[in-house]
């Protein structure tokens, strides 16, 4: 089944199919309302001219309701539609080359309608689900995937390698996997192409069994194909980081600088992955990795008490915004992949494990962007830039950094980076790292450090007096080079 905004992307065709015994849907457009259900009745089988199709059937029960539906043999896993009095449901169908698959169905209502999809009631719903029922919530969720894996896209035009393109080709995938609300315990989930797994909200948690080797979820790149356009939208992943011997990440997008339009027959080697309202948690490795070819997006997230890396951005070309990072084991977030971009996010208590290596952003990358964020708490720097390069940043803040070494590391800390802009930056001090109120327990002492052969890059910030005691503007073994470094408006020499 499918929400409104589904039949609306149907491309605004509709015909009406009068109720019938026997109702056959008509292909002339996508979208099918179906005239009241005042009984029973037989969806006939229909087949594409094309050889390609969607179809989107929309039922809405009479004043009784109870009207069942008894579907042909070409509609795959085709759910009742809800069974109220009144309720109104689509049903979205992809024709595959051989039958119409649903993939895994939403649910809509409308009028106290609804229906759950046959195929969640052979999931075990909690964490402490058996190995059996484990194995079994798994293999249920990838059969899923395979079948929204396995539909075929017609008529899109791909690149043909030489810059042109392929009237006509074809590429497999193109579905959803929704999955119901509780938590669902499972090993690993690898993405076919161009498939979604969405949840219910953050209600819909996707917990890690024991002893797993590898990822929660992750696009499929191995020797069985490559997978691009992956989507994990609404819903929670727990990595269950104490039942881990493995560093496991959360979610990985993994790309790979040799693929073609022949490993996906999609548009270039990158692979447009995307989360949104995703909430990462307790994971023995990285809430989420990114590596290789990029062009992915995640925006809406929050990564919390993962053991390892909150955020490692190490794959390129990427757009992260609207996060929230907190209680990592190691850096907030790291950026080693080049011309990624980073908004709006807050990166906090790093730092949980490995206190030397709790910064909240570790930018280690050639161009890329930073605006809008914020590090605060954190055990070591708030800011370092790491051997970074081309960048552009604006609006930061540092504040009370250095948490359990008082003193020893700044906000923002340059160490042999150049061309780096940072405008409208600021360091200060809200807390103090423990203990009665002295200038002692002040926690992040200097601003800024700009060290070992930085050069040429433009600098300006401010260094407030907080709760807990003024924050020097910049740290007494900087080196100016050729950079221009202004505090308080105060151009340093």
């Amino acid at each position: 089944m499918t929400y409104l905004p589904t039949l609306l992307a149907a491309g605004g065709r509709g015909v009406a199919v009068p109720y019938a015994a026997t109702i056959t849907p008509d292909l002339s457009a996508p979208l099918n309302l179906v005239g009241a259900l005042t009984g029973p009745a037989t969806i006939a089988n229909v087949t594409p001219a094309s050889g390609q199709g969607r179809l989107v059937l929309v039922f809405q029960q009479d004043a009784t309701g109870g009207r069942a539906l008894t579907w042909g043999s070409l509609y795959r896993n085709a759910p009742q539609p809800g069974q109220a009095a009144n309720a109104l449901d689509a049903i979205e169908f992809i024709w595959n080359g051989s039958a119409w698959v649903t993939g895994a169905a939403d649910v809509a209502t409308a009028g106290g309608g609804g229906s759950t999809p046959a195929w969640w009631s052979s999931l075990t719903l909690g964490s402490g689900a058996t190995a059996a029922q484990i194995a079994t919530n798994t293999t249920a969720i990838r059969q899923q995937i395979d079948a929204a894996a396995a539909t075929t896209m017609i008529g899109m035009q791909f690149q043909d390698g030489t810059g042109g393109y392929l009237a006509g080709a074809t590429a497999p995938g193109g579905g959803e996997v929704r999955l119901p609300a509780g938590v669902i315990a499972v090993t690993n989930l690898i993405l076919g192409h161009r498939v979604a797994l969405v949840g219910q909200g953050w209600g819909t948690v996707l917990y890690q069994a024991s002893a797993s080797t590898g990822p929660v979820v992750r696009n499929r790149r191995d020797s069985t194909g490559h997978a691009a356009y992956c989507q994990v939208r609404d819903l929670t992943i727990h990595g269950n980081a104490d039942g881990q011997t493995a560093a496991n990440d959360g979610i990985l997008w993994q790309g790979d600088t040799t693929f073609t339009y022949t490993s996906t027959l999609d548009e270039d080697w990158d692979i447009h992955c995307l989360i949104q309202n995703v909430q990462i948690i307790r994971c023995k490795g990285s809430g989420l990795h990114t590596q290789g070819s990029g062009e992915n997006q995640a925006r809406g997230f929050f990564i919390r008490s993962c053991d390892g890396i909150g955020l490692w951005a190490e794959g390129y070309d990427s757009w992260f915004s609207d996060f929230s990072i907190a209680h990592s084991g190691l850096q907030g977030l790291k950026a080693d992949g080049d011309s990624n971009r980073f908004a709006n996010g807050k990166v906090w208590y790093s730092g949980r494990i490995t206190a030397g290596s709790g910064h909240g952003y570790h930018l280690t990358l050639d161009t890329g962007e930073l605006t809008n964020c914020e590090a605060q708490d954190n055990t070591a720097c708030g800011f370092l830039f790491d051997f970074a390069h081309n960048l552009a940043c604006a609006g930061l803040k540092a504040d009370s950094n250095s948490r359990n070494s008082p003193g020893a590391y700044p906000g923002f800390d340059l160490y042999g980076c150049g061309f780096v802009t940072i405008a409208g930056a600021s360091a200060s001090n809200r807390y103090n790292a423990s203990g009665p109120t002295s200038a002692n327990n002040q926690p992040q002492t200097v601003a800024l450090r700009h060290r070992n052969g930085d050069g040429a890059n433009d600098i300006g910030l401010t260094a407030g007096t907080g709760v807990w005691g003024t924050v020097t503007a910049i740290s007494g073994d900087s080196v100016r080079d050729t950079s221009y470094i202004r505090v308080n408006g105060t151009v340093m020499p």
